[in-house]
């Protein structure tokens, strides 16, 4: 899941921040606002601990950063475990 925060305004041509005061509107001009966006701490430390596995290799240290990865997915609620599955098959494909 991702975190969304509000950065500004743009008109396409020009972008204005949070503190920017916008220009008086004189033409038909549309705003249409920006935004900064992050996966969720939960889901990202799924990501990384599937991203550590590498190379599936039969040995205790591989083994170990599997349940790692089981456990950090087993963690999230419903949810938030369909939704991080989901973005990962996004990004590896």
């Amino acid at each position: 899941m991702y975190v969304y925060t509000f950065s500004g305004w743009t008109d396409g041509t020009n972008s204005y921040g949070l503190t920017d005061t916008l220009p008086d509107v004189t033409d038909d001009v549309t705003y249409t606002a920006t935004f900064t966006s992050r996966l969720l701490p939960t889901v990202t430390a799924v990501i990384d601990a599937i991203d550590a596995i590498g190379e599936v290799e039969y040995t205790d240290e591989c083994k170990q950063k599997i349940d790692d990865a089981r456990d950090a997915y087993d963690a999230l609620d419903e949810q938030k475990a369909d939704d991080s599955a989901r973005m990962y098959m996004n990004l590896i494909h």
